[in-house]
């Protein structure tokens, strides 16, 4: 942003995978699974001694179809997401006398691994998973 003074970085990683299992029929045996992770990250050099980083740090994560065997078929399987939220500010401050002072927040929020049986029965075939969005905050 502004040279020796102030920069910014963004990365961005993925990931998709497909298990198989080769005991159940064709378009019926797939368990996919995806997950994108993003790191933002800013530095300002107040003064040479004197350095303020901020970051957000992004977790997404989705598996379809977990438990899928040839006793679970895909309509007994359950739906999981998983996300994460980490930001944080960091200041860091050497000084004259050779002593490195850093202070910072974080902030951490996620939302649990979210499915759950919603009926009462747990029947081979008939179950229906929904997804939950309790947030906890640290």
């Amino acid at each position: 942003l502004l040279k020796t003074r102030a920069w910014w970085f963004e990365g961005i990683d993925g990931e998709y995978d497909t298990n198989l299992d080769r005991d159940l029929p064709s378009g019926a045996n797939q368990n996919p699974v995806w997950r994108v992770d993003s790191l933002s990250k800013a530095q300002v050099n107040l003064t040479s001694s004197n350095i303020v980083t901020a970051s957000f740090l992004i977790n997404h994560e989705k598996d379809e179809r977990v438990g899928l065997s040839i006793f679970s078929p895909p309509e007994s399987t359950t739906d999981q997401h998983h996300d994460e939220y980490l930001a944080s500010l960091k200041d860091s401050a050497y000084f004259a006398n050779r002593v490195l002072l850093e202070t910072g927040l974080p902030i951490f929020a996620e939302t649990p691994p979210g499915s759950r049986l919603d009926s009462a029965t747990s029947v081979a075939g008939g179950d229906r998973a929904s997804r939950r969005s309790t947030w906890m905050a640290q």
